[in-house]
């Protein structure tokens, strides 16, 4: 049911951080939409990650509060998907930075048959408060993966898939969504950065099991609501218990729209 649904997603401020763009998808509710085509930020407990001895017991806890907060998501529809859209002048890197030019994001975009679906989420902790431990491990362990060379991210980054709403097909395709999966086994992976963002890139045109994912998802987008948890993998005690990096809650998104 569409309530429950609801009721999932994180509670946010609407201070106009998405800025107002023919790109940008619009936040759940979206009234002209009939709250589908937007999206929302789903609770990161919903998402189960290695606890703080899961290298001796194997136990996984659900996560702790997303570290990113989801700032915006743009929609790009284009014959040939681009590569370092952050840098895209209408990109919402660009449109926020008048703003608030201190920003730091993180963002990940999906190249797609039909264009580039970017999400956005907020790096920059507020001024106001001091990081706990908790926060200050998870920051590092994002840094670490920020900086290292691309076979480090490869081996690291994980995508955790849920489907909230869909038909039994659209679930096998998808998963149970109880494992995370490695992104870089399935898809090619590029990264991206400059001074205040760091992008992501899933080729998902260029691979076979994506695409073919992909097609039994696009077949059910009139019904899908679909989550994506992102969580780089702890291997060192030190880098436990795992957090959901960032989450987004893609509500009937059709390209068509």
């Amino acid at each position: 049911a569409e309530r429950a649904v609801d009721d999932d997603v994180v509670v946010v401020d609407k201070t106009g951080d998405e800025e107002a763009s023919k790109y940008a998808l619009p936040r759940w509710p979206s009234p002209p939409t009939r709250g589908g085509h937007c999206w929302s930020e789903p609770d990161a407990s919903f998402f189960r990650v290695r606890g703080p001895t899961y290298l001796d017991d194997r136990v996984k806890l659900p996560s702790a509060p997303s570290l990113f907060p989801l700032a915006a998501v743009d929609l790009f529809l284009t014959d040939v998907p681009q590569q370092h859209v952050a840098r895209h002048p209408d990109a919402f890197v660009a449109r926020r930075r008048p703003r608030a030019p201190r920003a730091s994001l993180f963002a990940v975009n999906f190249c797609m048959p039909w264009g580039n679906l970017v999400a956005y989420w907020d790096r920059a902790r507020d001024d106001s408060s001091e990081d706990d431990d908790d926060d200050h491990a998870a920051r590092t362990v994002f840094q670490r993966f920020a900086d290292g060379d691309d076979a480090y991210r490869d081996a690291r980054l994980k995508l955790i898939p849920r489907v909230v709403e869909g038909n039994w097909i659209v679930r096998r395709a998808v998963g149970a969504g109880t494992n995370a999966a490695k992104l870089s086994e399935a898809v090619k992976l590029s990264y991206f950065h400059g001074p205040d963002y760091f992008e992501v890139d899933l080729d998902i045109v260029g691979s076979p099991l994506a695409r073919r994912i992909l097609s039994v998802v696009r077949s059910a987008t009139s019904t899908l609501v679909l989550d994506l948890a992102f969580v780089i993998e702890a291997v060192d005690t030190d880098e436990l218990p795992e957090r959901i990096l960032g989450a987004l809650r893609m509500h009937r998104v059709n390209p068509n729209h």
